[in-house]
């Protein structure tokens, strides 16, 4: 059981990991990152009738019952932004792209950060192709955790149309990344490109830290078939001491998570847990160093994946 003192750990923990701090010194203009963006494209409004799930009775959950995720005025299910910068990109027409998508607590300027370590972490550990993001409003206020997970999975069909776009305009095969509540975002486009009948867009997904259900991507998960139909490798790094995800994330979604136990059930043959115990905590699992980046581009070359 978590104590109080852990409790408060966690909790700086993740204040300090939502204020960009991980603008590294080393990346001189982050803000001209490539990236795709659906910043503002959600808002928040109450709801005609409370709806409850799980953890909704905890204290400071009620608040998200009577509030729902809203889409702005002039977006749709899949709109998203392009920086010139992702144009550029596109225009080279690279035969591979990573595209990141980082978690939970992230403005914009946290959210470059992200990218900007990752991008440092691909490239210390020999990785050559081309890399971009995608930034989602993920700065929900902390104890409004369900209102970040739906806006997460709404995300999901926005991120889906650009890997499609992104595949049909340079015919680059995708990778992709995620972290923490990113990898929400990933399995839910994975999930539309499936439902759309497009199953060859997306060569590989990397889940580090994955707040996501352990059992979501079994045969029977929401995910299983997707990743087994749409995705050629799908590789799960996960540590069992992820305080966030085996203390918070249990508590609240009263299950386990991918990035705190690794699958539950039986999965597809093209998915695969990688227990990467020598990650400190779950904020370091692409900061370079400590990560388990390198064991990411290792196992893209290991895999069917291109």
């Amino acid at each position: 059981m978590m104590d109080a003192r852990q409790s408060l750990m966690h909790l700086a923990g993740m204040a300090v990991f939502s204020a960009g701090v991980e603008e590294y010194i080393h990346e001189k203009t982050p803000a001209m990152f490539p990236r795709a963006s659906t910043r503002g494209h959600f808002g928040v409004g109450r709801t005609d009738e409370t709806r409850l799930d799980a953890g909704s009775l905890l204290p400071l959950r009620v608040v998200d019952d009577i509030y729902d995720v809203t889409l702005a005025e002039g977006e749709t299910a899949t709109s998203y932004e392009r920086t010139e910068s992702l144009d550029a990109l596109t225009d080279d027409e690279p035969d591979e792209t990573a595209v990141f998508v980082h978690g939970w607590l992230a403005n914009e300027r946290a959210s470059l950060g992200r990218m900007s370590m990752l991008r440092h972490s691909l490239r210390e550990n020999g990785y050559d192709g081309a890399m971009t993001g995608f930034t989602w409003d993920s700065d929900e206020m902390a104890h409004r955790w369900k209102l970040g997970r739906r806006i997460a999975e709404r995300n999901g069909p926005k991120l889906a149309q650009f890997v499609y776009d992104h595949h049909e305009r340079t015919g680059s095969d995708v990778r992709l990344i995620s972290n923490s509540l990113g990898a929400r975002v990933v399995l839910e486009a994975v999930r539309s490109l499936y439902l759309s009948d497009v199953h060859d867009a997306v060569g590989s997904v990397s889940m580090m830290g994955a707040a996501a259900d352990s059992d979501s991507v079994t045969h029977d998960g929401r995910y299983g078939k997707p990743v087994r139909e749409a995705v050629g490798e799908v590789h799960n790094y996960w540590i069992r001491h992820d305080g966030i995800l085996n203390q918070q994330y249990r508590l609240i979604e009263l299950t386990g998570a991918l990035g705190g136990t690794g699958a539950e059930g039986d999965t597809p043959s093209n998915y695969h847990d990688h227990r990467v115990s020598y990650v400190p905590d779950h904020y370091s699992f692409y900061r370079p160093g400590k990560g388990c980046v390198g064991k990411l581009v290792a196992d893209w070359g290991t895999n069917d994946a291109p």
